[in-house]
């Protein structure tokens, strides 16, 4: 694989841009793999400019940490059914059946099990993001750490189950480059470009050397001098044991310290304001703690500017997974009547299903409650009836609604069928709406080929798990002037100034409790991120 220095005089998106200019008009033939989303977008957005002046057809640009995953088969199985994998392969008493990783008991309640099923998936990514087996595991341990060869059997229990459900575990294939994006890079004549990553964990390593060996091309564009040369490895990630002799030269009115978030971030913005004299910061603000970016956020708008975080924000604090979470309750208390109240007062549902008068329906719940504090459906619905028969309706069509999700082994069907009705409500944010479709539809196929998540309060919990982690991308808004960026993004940038905030204790180095599953020792003998790393 060919190393290409770019040098360090100009920020890495002009300089990688620059260089497929330099390629000739069919440079958009070539695959060029990024950081992170941001700088992707950050690359697109300064080759969008260049082509106000000329006419370009841009390359595909994509995160490099996707490249393995482009294609992914029909039935490979999805996060959701992954987890139930999980959960089916824990059984009933993990205690019993795996004493070496569970050596005492645990809970056995479904929640309980639903959170450790969800911990061990995530265990499994994050090894298979680093091409670490158990196996390998287990080597490094030196045989100290017996826990290795339940783990080993209980993934393999996982993989075994799904199976049996006609699907592929993800975490189990190899790594290799996306045969119909190779074909067309053949076709064409492109390369695969490795533009300016500087981590390349095992799997993507493995899935450029089966893009080599089936004939693409594949270059590595370094951002450094070629004097630099001996810093780097040759994927272009900077050696650890030379960098770390390598001083950073800062001086003690370079630093800020305080004592608070809010602090940090009031004096973040008088450092902007000094720098900007009135225009628009000409700042890359490089955002170590992410719990920074609220303070950040409200202290910003005080200058009349804004922060627009790239990562998004969770899917656990959307609409969608308030209205799920009030679904829950009222399938597990299904003849209360507190239930009912949540319900009514979604707006997102109440849109959903048409209802147009939501106001005085809260209204006269509320007024029904102070009265007569009822404690059970039917007779909040005769108070309702006689007082205020026009709210009446409904709150019938709500539980109508209600009534479709508890039908045992449909929830998935039932959701998928109010799903046209919910995106409309939602709004043009549809990065949500798709991350819910694509749940739904894990949700429906392990529905139809298990009975084990009949029961919709489970497969509930089951989808909620499931969407929990996820983040939704905000759009950008008008005031949003600022971008809150990590670290592997930062040196994509082509502002003037940069400003490191949230360099937190417990942040930079990473600090805390170590794993339980992967503790700090064991992931330095197996060369993968660690807090020293």
């Amino acid at each position: 694989m060919n190393r290409l220095f770019l040098s360090w005089d100009k920020p890495a998106c002009r300089a990688v841009a620059e260089r497929l200019l330099s390629l000739g008009n069919d440079f958009h033939r070539n695959l060029v793999l990024v950081p992170t989303r941001e700088s992707g977008r950050q690359l697109r957005e300064y080759l969008a400019s260049i082509s106000s002046a000329q006419a370009i057809f841009a390359p595909q640009v994509i995160p490099a940490d996707q490249f393995p995953r482009l294609e992914e088969k029909e039935e490979t199985a999805s996060v959701l059914e992954e987890l139930a994998g999980w959960l089916q392969a824990l059984g009933t008493s993990p205690h019993r059946l795996y004493p070496r990783l569970f050596p005492r008991h645990m809970p056995e309640d479904f929640s309980s099990m639903l959170e450790m099923a969800g911990s061990l998936q995530s265990l499994k990514h994050a090894m298979a993001n680093q091409g670490i087996s158990c196996g390998m595991a287990q080597d490094s341990c030196a045989g100290r750490d017996e826990r290795w060869t339940d783990m080993d059997r209980l993934s393999e229990y996982c993989t075994q189950q799904l199976k049996g459900w006609q699907l592929a575990d993800r975490t189990a294939m190899e790594a290799e480059a996306p045969p119909h994006l190779l074909h067309s890079l053949r076709e064409t004549g492109g390369h695969v470009i490795l533009a300016c990553v500087a981590d390349v964990p095992r799997p993507l390593r493995q899935a450029l050397q089966h893009a080599e060996r089936s004939g693409v091309p594949v270059q590595i564009w370094i951002h450094a001098p070629e004097e630099e040369a001996g810093s780097f490895d040759s994927w272009g990630c900077p050696l650890p044991e030379v960098w770390t002799q390598c001083p950073i030269h800062i001086s003690d009115a370079q630093i800020r310290i305080t004592a608070n978030p809010a602090r940090l971030a009031g004096e973040t913005c008088r450092m902007i304001a000094r720098t900007t004299e009135g225009a628009t910061p000409d700042v890359a603000l490089g955002v170590c703690d992410p719990d920074m970016n609220v303070a950040l956020d409200a202290a910003l708008r005080e200058y009349g500017w804004g922060l627009h975080n790239p990562e998004g924000k969770p899917f656990a604090g959307t609409g969608v997974m308030d209205l799920l979470r009030h679904l829950r309750q009222a399938l597990e208390e299904k003849g209360a009547a507190r239930p009912v109240f949540c319900l009514a007062r979604s707006s997102l549902l109440c849109a959903s299903l048409g209802i147009g008068n939501q106001q005085y329906c809260c209204a006269a719940l509320d007024k029904i409650q102070q009265k007569f504090l009822p404690e059970s459906e039917d007779y909040l619905l005769s108070r309702l009836k006689e007082f205020y028969p026009a709210a009446l309706p409904s709150i019938q069509a709500i539980l109508a609604w209600r009534n479709r999700m508890a039908e045992p082994g449909t929830l998935g069907e039932r959701l998928m069928e109010w799903f046209p009705a919910l995106a409309n409500a939602y709004g043009p944010e549809t990065e949500a709406m798709e991350m819910l479709h694509s749940c739904l539809s894990g949700l429906i196929r392990l529905q139809q080929r298990s009975t084990a998540f009949s029961r919709p309060e489970t497969a509930l919990q089951l989808l909620m798990k499931c969407l929990q982690p996820l983040r939704v991308k905000n759009r950008r808004k008008a005031h949003a002037v600022l971008d809150s960026l990590g670290w592997m993004e930062v040196h994509f940038r082509p502002e003037k100034h940069l400003i490191l905030t949230g360099l937190n204790e417990g942040t930079v180095p990473e600090g805390g409790v170590s794993d339980q599953f992967m503790p700090e020792e064991l992931r330095e003998a197996l060369g993968i991120d660690s807090f020293n790393r």
